[in-house]
C-alpha cells in the first residue's frame, strides 16, 4: 500500500539547523575549555622538563664521581678559555679543557673524547671541531634550550685548532667557590702554550685562590671537601641571558662547552653580608633567565622557582631564588667549617 503525500511530507521533513546562537555558544564552550587545559599540560610539560634537568645534573654528578674514583681527583678546570681540549693531554693540569671534556669518557662518549688523538695539521684541527660541534643531550636544560649547535657569535678562535662556525654548550657549570671574580685569578697565571705548560708543570695553579671543587688546572680529592658531600656544590644549572640563548653573543656564552676555564663552564657563591649597598652583579645569589640582563658568575635557571644544584655525594636539589646568601656561600665552599643544612 503505497505511502500518502502527507506521510511522504513528514517522512522527509527537513531537521532544524544550529543557530548562529547556538553556534557561537559551542565555540565559546570550546575555547573556554582549551584556556583551562592549557596551562594545565603546559605546567605537566615543564614539570617533565624540570625532571629530565635533574636527570641530568644527576648523571653528570655521577660521572663526575666516577672521575674521582678513577684518577683521585675531580675534573679539572683546564688552562684558559683561549683553548681548546686536547684528546692526548691526560686529565689533569696538563689537559686545558674543561670538565665537560674530562667528563666524557664517564657517560659513554669515549669515541668524542677520542677525536683528534693520534693526527696532526688540517686532520687534527676538523676533527677538533667536528667534536666541539657535537652537541650532547646530558648537557642541556630542556627547558631552557634544546641540544643543538649554536652560533660562534663572539668568534672564538682557540690557539690549538681552529674557529668552528657553531659550538655545542653546556647549561650547567661547576662550583668554583666562593671567589669573586675568578676569571681574573686564572687568566694572569694560565699558560699561554704547549711550551709554557710543559716548561711550569703545576707551578702555576693556584690552589689557595679557589674554595670550589673544580677550577683551572684544578685535581680537587674528595677528602678534600672537609665541610662534608652532603652540603658542598658540585654541579648546577647556570645563569643566561633569556634574549641570547642561540646567538653567542654573550661573553658567558661564547665558547664551546670542551673549552679551558671560564665563566661559560663554572659558577661561584660569592656573597658579602657586609656590602652597603649590593648589586645583582656583586652577590651572587641564582638568579631566573631573564632577557636583557647579563650575568657571568650567577648560578641560575629557566625555571620558575630556583636552579638545580647537585651536591658532591651525588644528590640533587632545588636552590630557590631567595636562599639565604650565607647559606649560599657556605655550601659553595668546600671547607670554610660553615657546612649548613
Amino acid at each position: 500500500m503505497g505511502k500518502t503525500s502527507a506521510e511522504m511530507r513528514s517522512v522527509h521533513k527537513p531537521r532544524p539547523a544550529f543557530t548562529l546562537v547556538e553556534l557561537l555558544v559551542v565555540i565559546a564552550i570550546i575555547g573556554l575549555l582549551v584556556a583551562l587545559l592549557l596551562p594545565a599540560v603546559q605546567a605537566a610539560r615543564e614539570a617533565a622538563r624540570r625532571t629530565q634537568c635533574m636527570n641530568h645534573l644527576k648523571q653528570l654528578t655521577l660521572a663526575m664521581i666516577g672521575h674521582e674514583t678513577t684518577h683521585r681527583f675531580y675534573p679539572t678546570g683546564g688552562w684558559s678559555p683561549f683553548f681548546t681540549a686536547d684528546p692526548e693531554r691526560g686529565f689533569d693540569h696538563e689537559q686545558p679543557g674543561g670538565w665537560c671534556f674530562s667528563l666524557l669518557p664517564f657517560i659513554e662518549e669515549q669515541v668524542l673524547r677520542d677525536l683528534g688523538a693520534g693526527k696532526t695539521g688540517a686532520q687534527r684541527d676538523q676533527e677538533l671541531v667536528q667534536r666541539d660541534s657535537t652537541p650532547i643531550s646530558i648537557f642541556n636544560c630542556p627547558s631552557r634550550r634544546p641540544a643543538a649547535v649554536f652560533a660562534n657569535g663572539r668568534n672564538f678562535t682557540p690557539r690549538n685548532s681552529i674557529r668552528s662556525d657553531v659550538h655545542a654548550r653546556s647549561d650547567y657549570a661547576m662550583n668554583v667557590g666562593d671567589t669573586f671574580q675568578y676569571e681574573h685569578w686564572c687568566f694572569h697565571f694560565a699558560p699561554f702554550d704547549y711550551q709554557e705548560a710543559d716548561t711550569k708543570g703545576d707551578s702555576w695553579v693556584r690552589r689557595d685562590f679557589f674554595s670550589g671543587i673544580s677550577y683551572c688546572g684544578s685535581t680537587v680529592k674528595s677528602r678534600q671537601v672537609k665541610d662534608g658531600l652532603t652540603h658542598t656544590y658540585a654541579i648546577g644549572e647556570r645563569y643566561l641571558d633569556k634574549s641570547h640563548y642561540t646567538d653567542g653573543m654573550v661573553r658567558s656564552d661564547d665558547v664551546p662547552m670542551f673549552a679551558g676555564f671560564q665563566n661559560d663552564l663554572y659558577r661561584s657563591t660569592f656573597f658579602d653580608p657586609d656590602i652597603s649597598q649590593p648589586s645583582v652583579e656583586a652577590v651572587l645569589l641564582p638568579q631566573r633567565d631573564q632577557p636583557g640582563l647579563d650575568l657571568n658568575e650567577h648560578f641560575g635557571s629557566a625555571h620558575a622557582a630556583g636552579c638545580y644544584i647537585s651536591m658532591c655525594d651525588g644528590s640533587v636539589q632545588l636552590v630557590p631564588y631567595d636562599i639565604d646568601g650565607n647559606i649560599h656561600k657556605a655550601r659553595g665552599n668546600r671547607s670554610d667549617g660553615a657546612a649548613v643544612r
